[in-house]
């Protein structure tokens, strides 16, 4: 990955390294978040690199779509799960997800705006659970960035029992993902 370029926007260039650290886009609401975190997703798309957004509001399906709205964008990004899903996502397909993203090397869209609160965590968990396993135990770690839309939702400030689990394994692929292979950004 070392010498390539990551062109995020107008006049900005990246080094692609970057894309194995953890990156956090904060601010406000309707600040760009969302839109910033996309457009790292096509700038890591286009130089190759494994891009899968985690995504509780149903609106990265977006990426798919060109910037007129009419046009395809992203012809190779699977979405899994929400309104626009080429494929279905249950609860309980965490673990099945993960390892079949790390096997195939796909990119992806989990969305999970249509699973209650209590069904999200128990997908996040398995799901951030397995890959991370997965992608340690790769001979040679394959690049991936993995996306968190609205962070907070998966990795809370004030944890109930129910969450502290998926607040573990969130925290444990942010602090470690790096040595197997996970970028991360969180917005």
């Amino acid at each position: 990955m070392r010498n390539r370029i990551l062109r995020f926007a107008k006049g900005v260039k990246l080094p692609i390294d970057v894309l194995m650290s953890t990156i956090a886009l904060l601010g406000n609401k309707s600040s760009g978040k969302t839109y910033g975190g996309k457009k790292l997703f096509e700038a890591a798309h286009a130089l190759g690199v494994q891009c899968i957004a985690l995504e509780p509001i149903g609106k990265w399906f977006g990426l798919r779509l060109h910037k007129d709205g009419r046009q395809p964008g992203l012809k190779d990004v699977y979405i899994f799960g929400g309104k626009h899903a080429d494929f279905p996502l249950r609860v309980d397909m965490g673990a099945f997800i993960a390892k079949l993203l790390v096997e195939r090397h796909v990119h992806a869209i989990l969305d999970v705006s249509l699973m209650r609160k209590a069904e999200r965590r128990r997908f996040v968990t398995d799901f951030v659970e397995e890959f991370h396993l997965l992608k340690k135990q790769e001979d040679v770690p394959h690049p991936c960035v993995l996306f968190l839309e609205e962070a907070h939702a998966f990795a809370p400030q004030t944890v109930r029992d129910e969450e502290a689990r998926m607040l573990g394994a969130v925290e444990d692929v942010v602090r470690e993902g790096r040595n197997a292979g996970i970028g991360i950004v969180l917005m």
